[in-house]
């Protein structure tokens, strides 16, 4: 078994650690916000629906708090792009669908007002992922219903993308329409963001801490632990200065 000494990390390791902590928040705080995962559908199933044209794809969804600021949605590239064989042929096709866009509008619920409308060059989906859509954020999104429609009408159905739609309704507070009609036990693959500052991000905190005592305790012991071994990093260091000191 390795001496206790052997195991507690080094005083350059904590120093590291405890600098790249201090650069994270910094960060959060100078940047003012921070982008905090709410609500979206995780098991993206094998299901595609094309986009081309006028076929319009959405999905309802609910927002627990305010500041909702991205939607991410996950998609398919052209299918041409899908089946093309090598790096040339991708490139040549990628001009092809240069000028082409795909058209993104957030709605807010029940009267379907818009809040944004975005749009992402066709030549940029190469890859099937998530893309994000940021936006200014909704002040006032806390506890409503929003509806997230995208769109390429300047794709033909030989061009077309594809939306991934899962293969199980996981997500209970909405669901996915294609062209306006409810898909019934369908979602869209999507995740949804708010803009969270970081006074939000501490009162947060705060709130989770209050609320859990298990999770405070938690906390605590962890804190506790990196505690004493710091105390133990620099214990030898601090007890070579106070033996030296005494020597002369």
């Amino acid at each position: 078994m390795k001496p206790l000494a052997d195991l507690v990390p080094s005083r350059q390791s904590l120093s590291r650690l405890f600098l790249a902590v201090a650069l994270v928040v910094f960060a959060v705080a100078a940047s003012g916000c921070v982008y905090v995962p709410i609500s979206g559908q995780g098991d993206f199933g094998v299901r595609q629906a094309s986009l081309f044209g006028e076929r319009r794809i959405g999905q309802e969804f609910y927002v627990g708090d305010r500041n909702l600021a991205r939607v991410d949605v996950y998609l398919f590239p052209s299918k041409i792009l899908r089946s093309a064989k090598n790096a040339k042929n991708r490139k040549l096709i990628s001009r092809t669908l240069g000028g082409k866009s795909l058209f993104v509008k957030v709605f807010a619920l029940p009267k379907k007002t818009k809040v944004a409308e975005l749009k992402m060059p066709v030549s940029k989906i190469r890859d099937a992922k998530m893309y994000a859509f940021v936006f200014k954020p909704v002040a006032n999104s806390k506890k409503k219903r929003f509806y997230v429609e995208v769109q390429a009408p300047e794709v033909t159905s030989d061009l077309s993308l594809a939306v991934k739609l899962t293969s199980l309704d996981h997500y209970k507070d909405g669901q996915a329409y294609i062209n306006g009609e409810p898909q019934a036990d369908a979602d869209l693959g999507f995740q949804t963001y708010i803009d969270m500052s970081f006074r939000q991000l501490v009162n947060s905190i705060g709130a989770r801490l209050a609320a859990d005592p298990i999770f405070v305790l938690a906390w605590a012991a962890l804190v506790l632990v990196v505690m004493v071994l710091t105390a133990m990093a620099w214990m030898p260091s601090f007890r070579g200065r106070m033996a030296s000191k005494a020597k002369s």
